[in-house]
């Protein structure tokens, strides 16, 4: 699933996507500020090598209620070790094999993110990994919104379709000044990687849909 949007507006950059409100409208607009606009949004994914389970301590609690995995996953890390744990790894796979295909690949990515979890790339990647709200159990959502406006940097849930906008999250908001592109360069085959840098030091590496979305957000964050 992707779709992209560019607003216009005086400072709004010229793309091929549609301009103009679109579906995106209704999903913003409870997040921004007044007189706020509204540059570029994407759709995208976190860089599929960072850490999948978030420390318990940088943990948001489940709306709702105890998470699942804290009555369950205690359970299974006394009965398993941590590879066979279900609780412990992500949908995509089983835990030993998709964590022997990261470890793999690690070798040659370049990296995926920098900093500790009290950073602003550790806050941002738990509060997106906690967000799962169609997976109540694991801690590993990889969906993610993000819209940059005049004013912020802002990262939301993503659980919108072009047909069926619905109400999204707002997981983080980084002021202007406060969010730039790391210059630092990546393996160039990577073609559809942005890493994101923000002021205390920390990034964090995302996934886009297409080559195109790379271009558009190097364009707002430069």
């Amino acid at each position: 699933m992707s779709w992209t949007n560019a607003m216009g507006g005086a400072n709004a950059m010229s793309t091929s996507y549609p301009v103009g409100p679109g579906p995106f409208a209704p999903v913003l607009a409870p997040h921004l500020w007044p007189g706020e606009q509204l540059l570029l949004v994407l759709q995208c994914d976190l860089d599929d090598l960072l850490p999948l389970k978030v420390p318990r301590a940088h943990r948001r609690p489940r709306p709702g209620g105890r998470d699942a995995e804290s009555w369950f996953g205690a359970v299974f890390e006394q009965l398993l070790p941590e590879w066979l744990n279900p609780f412990a790894v992500s949908w995509h796979g089983p835990a030993f094999g998709r964590r022997s295909y990261r470890a793999v690949r690690r070798a040659f990515h370049g990296g995926s993110w920098s900093g500790d979890w009290s950073g602003t790339a550790g806050g941002v990647l738990a509060a997106v990994r906690g967000s799962a709200r169609l997976r109540p159990v694991r801690w590993d959502d990889d969906n993610l919104l993000v819209a940059v406006t005049d004013r912020r940097l802002l990262v939301l849930t993503d659980g919108s379709t072009p047909s069926r906008p619905q109400p999204e999250e707002l997981l983080a908001a980084i002021p202007r000044g406060g969010y730039h592109r790391r210059r630092e360069p990546h393996p160039a085959r990577q073609t559809r990687r942005v890493d994101l840098a923000f002021a205390d030091g920390s990034w964090l590496a995302l996934r886009m849909d297409r080559t195109e979305d790379v271009a558009a957000l190097h364009a707002v964050l430069d």
